[in-house]
């Protein structure tokens, strides 16, 4: 079938697409939910991808920073590796879900006092987890 594929116009690809949705699991439709995301995405090492829409709200800083994360199951230490106001990447090889709440303190040398916020773990993948703070921290945008 996968040759019939090749051979389908866009409308019919479309149609394909749609009627197998509804037959995903719950959990199959959050996986695809994500690689399709991904593809969205610009890839830094390819000067071919084209640009999309920027789903950030606030613009990242390469930073490194001193992190205590605390979960309901799970207490470690990692530095962030890109930071903003409204979240973090955190370099981790600990095993956190999507949706999980995370407490952090922040330390870094230009922050007079540490930095604590909530957030929420809104993707994972085998090299960290991107957080997104409850709230805007605007110290970590002006570090």
């Amino acid at each position: 079938m996968e040759n019939d594929f090749d051979r389908m116009r866009i409308a019919e690809l479309q149609a394909r697409i749609l009627e197998i949705i509804p037959t995903l699991s719950e959990e199959q439709m959050r996986t695809l939910l994500r690689g399709l995301d991904k593809w969205q995405q610009p890839k830094s090492d390819d000067a071919e991808q084209p640009e999309f829409y920027e789903k950030r709200r606030y613009s990242r800083k390469e930073m490194s920073i001193y992190t205590i994360c605390e979960t309901e199951t799970d207490n470690f230490r990692e530095y962030t590796k890109n930071t903003s106001s409204g979240g973090v990447f955190i370099e981790t090889a600990s095993a956190m879900s999507v949706d999980e709440e995370v407490f952090m303190t922040l330390f870094h040398a230009s922050f007079d006092t540490p930095i604590r916020a909530r957030g929420k773990i809104i993707w994972v993948s085998p090299k960290g987890m991107g957080v997104e703070f409850n709230n805007p921290v605007s110290r970590i945008s002006s570090a």
